[in-house]
């Protein structure tokens, strides 16, 4: 009969879209289509509340509140959506309507940054490698001083014969090792004293060739590393998220609200790093990509992302995560016990019957237009290499700056020894 019905909301593209300043008012998005189909279906009018500050808003437990939630509570609007959620808390003061979309909760992160060129000699192998070639030149080390002292051993005639070797300590083995991993082999020693070859010969033979194959596989993994740069470790699930220490930050907590009750470690980290921002905040922050900004998934492949992320943001510094956090199903909320929950379910589901609600959000939807489409392309393109990254490029001394490093360190280390040497020698005459 023409009753009047208030509707809380806030401006939240592609859900609700609110600007009652503008002649004629603005008044659309997936949800409130919903609304407005519902006022036509029972033949009613309907008013507007909209707390912008407080957007979601929360419930206290004397029924009283801000934001949409305080509103329905409170009783001052009849209905309130805007991506709300299945919340438990919630639903002691408020009756959820059928859930008709679902959206996955994810962040767009920062790009993983290059590496900096001063560990490219150490990137052709993995840490696991590294360590097997460290316990490689140990045991060939150790392998060449045993076997030169047993050939010590051995009697020549009616006497053991003691050979002076360049194996005699096991320094000089373990740096005769290293010189063997640079292919650099030294000479074999024999025994002269006899017809007998040293046995250490052919310890060197098979040393030399197991550690040329080191040394080919090192090449190719250094051609590999100058081919194509490497970046960090991307961010790409939720616990890359958790374990990187990274904030991800929003304009309201609704955002973990579905996370309030989970008690595993990873989740209580996850949360602990997020972050209340403004919208001024959260701009500056897209400019320098330092956090991730939490976005929504929507069902047919589109994004809830807020007006402080721009395309050259994406573009350029910020990339999507492939997993999502979690996901949700939304409703419209109302008070408990309202008498408008059956014919507003009896709508909803006509609707999603008939993939209406997926309609008023694909491209010839809301989300054509109140967000841009060169930020919902960019966002979905966002895990293709920046443009910048695809160039073919000269050498440069970023490239070699890691073989530089081991130069200097070599050549500092070894004028060291020879002044320590020195000094040693010098008070040793004492």
């Amino acid at each position: 009969m023409g009753k009047s019905l208030t509707f809380a909301t806030f401006t939240y593209p592609p859900y609700s879209i609110v600007n009652l300043e503008e002649t004629p008012h603005l008044f659309d998005g997936m949800e409130t289509r919903i609304a407005l189909e519902f006022v036509r279906m029972i033949n009613a009018t309907y008013e507007v509340s909209v707390d912008a500050e407080n957007e979601w808003g929360e419930i206290y437990e004397n029924y009283t509140g801000i934001g949409i939630l305080g509103s329905v509570a409170a009783d001052r609007a009849v209905m309130g959506y805007g991506a709300i959620y299945l919340w438990s808390y919630e639903y002691q003061f408020v009756d959820y309507s059928i859930p008709y979309i679902r959206t996955g909760i994810t962040c767009i992160a920062p790009r993983p940054h290059p590496l900096p060129g001063w560990l490219t000699p150490i990137l052709p192998f993995t840490i696991t490698l590294w360590s097997a070639v460290g316990v490689s030149i140990m045991a060939a080390a150790l392998s060449i001083y045993f076997v030169t002292k047993a050939t010590n051993l051995i009697p020549i005639g009616s006497h053991k014969h003691h050979i002076k070797s360049r194996y005699s300590t096991l320094w000089d083995c373990v740096f005769n090792a290293l010189g063997l991993l640079v292919l650099q082999t030294p000479p074999d020693e024999r025994i002269t004293a006899s017809r007998m070859t040293g046995p250490n010969r052919h310890v060197l033979i098979w040393l030399s060739i197991m550690f040329l194959l080191i040394t080919s596989s090192y090449s190719s993994g250094l051609a590999s590393i100058l081919t194509v740069p490497r970046f960090g470790s991307p961010i790409e699930t939720v616990n890359d998220l958790a374990y990187s220490n990274m904030h991800w930050a929003a304009t309201h907590p609704a955002w973990i609200f579905s996370l309030r009750e989970a008690r595993d470690s990873r989740t209580l980290l996850l949360t602990s790093h997020f972050q209340v921002m403004t919208t001024e905040e959260l701009s500056k922050h897209a400019d320098i990509g330092d956090i991730a900004f939490s976005v929504e998934r929507l069902p047919s492949g589109n994004f809830a992302v807020g007006d402080y992320i721009q395309e050259d943001d994406v573009s350029k510094r910020l990339r999507l995560m492939k997993q999502d956090i979690y996901y949700e199903h939304v409703p419209t909320i109302t008070r408990k016990g309202s008498p408008y929950m059956e014919k507003l379910n009896k709508l909803i589901m006509h609707l999603v019957d008939t993939g209406i609600i997926l309609k008023w959000e694909d491209q010839v939807g809301v989300v054509s237009k109140f967000l841009p489409v060169r930020i919902q392309r960019a966002i979905s393109h966002s895990r293709r290499s920046a443009h910048d990254d695809s160039k073919i490029v000269k050498l440069q001394l970023r490239h070699i700056q890691g073989g530089l490093f081991l130069l200097v360190f070599g050549l500092s280390f070894s004028l060291l020894a020879f002044i320590l040497e020195l000094i040693f020698n010098k008070l040793s005459r004492i």
